[in-house]
């Protein structure tokens, strides 16, 4: 059953990096406003780098890391863009921290010695509806390096053998996982491109009360590490806005803006101000408390500072003499 070559390859792992070639690398503990006094753990001061892989890829299964043709992690999941895109290759301030993802810090400080080593990093995945067996015994088999445990076990005590009709069918759902389903299809459903909804819409689209958590912590509505997450992740959809006790921002997850002319950011890539200055784009980020997109962008001229500014500014229109023009345009 756990056979490597049964798996497809997807991408090879190529973080950001900026005019001149040079990895970017950033440090984000420094921007969590930390009020608990929490301790770094092991992985969480980096440096870290930035990567994505293809976003149409939601499925569950297994993926596999190679660095240079060699087995170095294996892992499960339930949608495999989501794991890395708000996972592994996008490190949050927050999971730097004792009780964040460190798992996510682990394999991108992983993934970036290897790159500055001038290693190869692929990626392969593999869809399966026993991920977790199958995880199990790609782990025992390759004993792989940067796994620190045997694979996850399901847990029977939590499934339950509840029956839903689903167009007069019975199926199983298992705890956990499926009781935000309502959420995705809500969303699914939506025809905007962002929806606002009060804490009390959420509970009446899951017909049951939100958990305290929900509540008093903004990491609940981060976007990955957990099944309810899962469930906007897999409609298409990120939270945006945060405002606990009263209501949520959710946008479809799309680096379009749905600003102007649906303009795409490109990574990577000179814009120039309607004042005439150049810039390069790094990389995009949200705000640790609100969620807000924001970029993050270089300064091509006198010291090259670094600017970061919410996405929605950055791909708006000015008005200049009179007519609307972009506030920044794609170099030519």
């Amino acid at each position: 059953m756990g056979n490597p070559e049964q798996f497809k390859f997807i991408c090879e792992i190529k973080p950001l990096t900026d005019k001149d070639g040079r990895l970017i690398e950033y440090e984000p503990y420094k921007k969590y406003k930390n009020a608990a006094g929490l301790k770094l753990h092991k992985y969480g001061k980096g440096p870290f780098c930035q990567f994505r892989i293809p976003s149409n890829i939601p499925q569950a299964g297994v993926y596999i890391l190679k660095v240079n043709n060699e087995i170095k992690y294996v892992g499960e999941c339930e949608n495999l863009s989501s794991r890395y895109n708000t996972g592994y290759g996008q490190i949050s301030p927050r999971n730097c921290f004792l009780g964040g993802q460190s798992t996510n810090c682990k394999i991108n400080s992983y993934i970036i010695k290897e790159i500055k080593k001038g290693s190869k990093v692929e990626l392969l995945f593999r869809q399966s509806q026993d991920r977790f067996t199958l995880e199990r015994e790609l782990i025992e088999m390759y004993k792989p390096e940067w796994n620190s445990t045997t694979g996850k076990r399901i847990n029977k005590s939590e499934i339950k053998q509840n029956k839903v009709s689903d167009k007069n069918k019975e199926v199983k759902t298992v705890s956990g996982t499926q009781k935000y389903e309502p959420i995705k299809d809500y969303l699914l459903n939506c025809k905007s491109g962002s929806i606002q909804l009060s804490y009390q819409e959420i509970e009446k689209i899951l017909e049951k009360p939100l958990p305290n958590s929900a509540y008093k912590y903004r990491e609940w509505w981060a976007n990955g590490g957990h099944s309810q997450a899962d469930a906007w992740l897999a409609a298409g959809w990120k939270v945006e806005e945060v405002h606990l006790g009263k209501y949520i921002v959710f946008r479809r997850d799309s680096f379009k803006a749905t600003i102007s002319e649906q303009q795409t950011i490109k990574l990577g890539k000179k814009y120039k101000h309607f004042k005439g200055k150049e810039y390069l784009v790094l990389y995009l980020a949200k705000h640790s408390e609100t969620l807000e997109d924001l970029v993050v962008y270089q300064a091509l001229y006198g010291e090259k500072g670094i600017w970061v500014r919410p996405l929605s500014m950055f791909l708006e229109k000015v008005e200049v003499n009179g007519e609307f023009v972009d506030r920044f345009k794609v170099a030519e």
